[in-house]
């Protein structure tokens, strides 16, 4: 595949983008040095036509999560973070080894997001099992391999087409747009509840007793396993001491029962330390395009020497949540296990703990469409990926960089170092106050001999 020129002929809705997005990032005093490959950078970025970060950089809206002039709320986020002289790959192997440090000094009692114990069972098998499961029962979309789903995709006609590229949502259940929308339904739900509630999980349902004790200094969301946290405002140290103890004479005397009341008690402290949080913000929900699906197939199937199916590939939908912090990613996950069934979840990639030499870091969960509560997925699911806000923008960003034949090679060591310093400062910041908290949260304790 022949790699595009950026001298290429821009269109004139994508050229007016180029041309504000230039604009904004000088008022906003961008390093002059570094704006034309910047802009470079955004081309590329432009021409992910399914993307939604292109997407809404076009429409310069985010309607989603209610931002009116979605390029100045881009350009500042990348103006906050200065590009420096600074190693990207002295900043990658800091972030590295500060996270090892971090994984391995980690304690169960300092929350889930580094924790190997709360680490959401492997379900590698389960991701396998349900893909062939899909390409055995659904021949003519997901059972389709590369060259049978090449020549479907000819054919407007074809059930395939039609699942992907079906006009209206509300004609045919076999429609990924139906899918689309009911993920939006699940994540803004999802979203508005992990901005409200801190999540305590549990291995089972919390009895009525241990919840009428909770109702005493917080609003709950009663869930499947464990119970999401909304404090008083004027619940004391007195009042939480009191509901503890309460709660060390309802629940059976185990080890994982202290750890329910030490998450009781450090989301106490988190609800008071963590004040003005900004909300949840959404990524629409996509799906690929049939270039974008083919040409991955086409991918995997040089990667791994084998024939590949449309049901072998796991990101055909997906959306992104992404919040303030570490707090949040933690606080996120925890909801996931406190509200979805165990079925729902087909794998979970933490990159915060298994810590990758690379830059990039999400945490990513495979879920199938849930309906009332059930696992309802008419054989499709999507990757959920949670992310710090500002890290976002510049992972948006730096995608481009390992997309086959998108940039040519002399210009990504220079794009590097203009997506990966700031990205990697900006980990390197929520790691290190992720660390501080939880630092403060043990004197916390020591002090008031809790």
């Amino acid at each position: 595949m022949a790699i595009r020129s950026y001298q290429e002929k821009t269109s004139d809705t994508q050229q007016v983008c180029l041309d504000e997005l230039e604009d904004r990032l000088r008022g906003y005093k961008y390093p002059a040095e570094y704006l034309p490959t910047l802009k470079r950078i955004f081309w590329h970025a432009l021409q992910e036509g399914d993307d939604p970060f292109a997407l809404k950089l076009l429409a310069n809206n985010d309607k989603t999560n209610d931002i009116d002039d979605y390029r100045d709320y881009v350009c500042r986020i990348i103006c906050a973070e200065s590009v420096t002289g600074e190693s990207w790959r002295k900043l990658q192997k800091e972030f590295f080894v500060e996270s090892e440090k971090t994984r391995k000094q980690h304690s169960d009692y300092l929350g889930s997001l580094f924790s190997i114990a709360q680490e959401i069972t492997s379900t590698a098998q389960k991701k396998e099992k349900f893909n062939k499961q899909r390409i055995a029962r659904d021949r003519y979309i997901y059972g389709l391999d590369f060259n049978e789903a090449k020549e479907a995709a000819q054919d407007i006609n074809s059930p395939f087409s039609q699942y992907f590229i079906g006009d209206s949502p509300s004609n045919s259940v076999r429609n990924i747009k139906n899918h689309l929308v009911v993920i939006e339904m699940i994540l803004r739900e999802l979203a508005d509840k992990v901005a409200r509630y801190y999540y305590v999980y549990t291995p089972g349902r919390l009895s009525d007793k241990a919840r009428t004790q909770l109702e005493k200094i917080a609003d709950i969301d009663p869930t499947r396993k464990g119970v999401g946290l909304h404090f008083h405002p004027e619940t004391n140290l007195t009042d939480l001491k009191n509901t503890l103890l309460d709660l060390q004479r309802i629940l059976p005397v185990d080890q994982y029962n202290d750890l329910i009341l030490n998450d009781i008690r450090r989301n106490f402290f988190l609800f008071k330390t963590l004040q003005n949080r900004i909300s949840p913000v959404i990524d629409n929900p996509r799906a690929k395009t049939l270039y974008s699906l083919l040409k991955k197939m086409n991918h995997y199937e040089e990667k791994y020497g084998r024939k590949i199916y449309v049901g072998d590939i796991p990101d055909i939908s997906g959306a992104r949540i992404s919040g303030a912090d570490y707090f949040f990613l933690e606080n996120l996950k925890n909801a996931i296990m406190c509200i979805y069934p165990e079925d729902m979840i087909l794998e979970e990639e933490n990159l915060y703990l298994h810590n990758p030499p690379k830059a990039y870091r999400d945490l990513k969960l495979l879920t199938l469409i849930n309906k009332n509560g059930e696992a309802q997925s008419d054989n499709t699911y999507y990757e959920n990926q949670g992310k710090p806000y500002d890290s976002s923008i510049f992972q948006n960003l730096e995608h481009i960089l390992y997309k086959p034949n998108a940039i040519p090679e002399d210009l990504k060591e220079q794009m590097r170092h203009i997506l990966l310093v700031p990205l990697l400062n900006l980990e390197l910041k929520h790691l290190r106050e992720y660390n501080r908290i939880n630092k403060l949260y043990l004197k916390w304790i020591d002090d008031i001999q809790f």
